[in-house]
């Protein structure tokens, strides 16, 4: 085995092996005010260390694959270059943005069940929000070619799904649930936040809350669809300020849904 392959080995049992539960904490929302936007994520997670990517414009890629499956990888040449957060390989992002304004995360979520295999080249889940970021510029753009390539998992019960925003103030969530993509946007999205439970389930609870349609008081625990709930008020107590976007606003409201 060559050491590339052995460091990919690695990263693959990194991500394969790490626990469920809690230690899946990851929040995303988009605050917004006039022309502004900020996209705001935490990813509470086991492993701490990261880096920062600059990804280049201009580059041929290839999909990462299993020798030991061999399926079709994806191939393309990076439209855009972007900035990104990786933990375990280049084209493996948490999160990012491009030089276009397209700004995405990916987000755990035991609920993501892809496709199974097809005619369709395939990408690794955290290399398909590379594949974004390299190819499209707008929210739109994403969702008109969503269908393009499919996911791969790493392993079963393990998946990810994706908050997408762009400087147009455009906002989407995509997830794969039963085999089959589920985009919410517009009027379908009417808290742009997502945790680590599918988006509907999300908004169930939220209707249970007070101040969102419940009677029930805003709980500080860490489950997903607690951290959601203060997410939305976040976002709703944000709107009603009528103030400016920035960072303080963005951290205060992260640093209230931190695991």
């Amino acid at each position: 085995m060559t050491t590339g392959k052995r460091w990919l080995l690695l990263a693959l049992l990194a991500i394969a092996g790490l626990p469920g539960g809690p230690g899946w904490a990851c929040t995303t929302f988009l605050l917004g005010h006039g022309g502004q936007r900020m996209m705001a994520a935490n990813l509470d997670w086991p492993a701490g260390d990261g880096m920062v990517v600059v990804n280049k414009r201009g580059l041929e890629k290839t999909a990462v694959t299993n020798p030991a499956r061999p399926l079709k990888p994806a191939v393309w040449k990076s439209r855009y270059g972007s900035v990104t957060f990786n933990q375990y390989a280049i084209d493996w992002p948490w999160g990012g943005m491009n030089e276009a304004g397209l700004a995405g995360t990916a987000l755990m979520t035991r609920w993501a069940a892809y496709p199974q295999p097809d005619h369709r080249p395939s990408v690794f889940m955290l290399q398909w929000l590379q594949y974004q970021l390299d190819n499209f510029g707008s929210v739109q753009d994403v969702l008109d070619h969503v269908s393009e390539i499919r996911i791969r998992p790493v392993s079963r019960g393990k998946g990810v799904h994706f908050f997408f925003c762009d400087r147009m103030g455009d906002a989407a969530v995509v997830e794969y649930i039963d085999a089959r993509s589920l985009i919410y946007r517009g009027d379908d999205l009417p808290v742009t936040a997502i945790a680590n439970d599918p988006y509907a389930a999300s908004l169930v609870y939220l209707k249970k809350i007070k101040g969102f349609g419940g009677t029930f008081p805003i709980s500080e625990g860490n489950l997903s669809k607690d951290r959601f709930v203060r997410a939305a008020d976040g976002i709703a107590t944000f709107a009603a300020a009528d103030a400016p976007v920035g960072a303080d606003a963005a951290f205060g409201r992260l640093d209230r849904v931190a695991y």
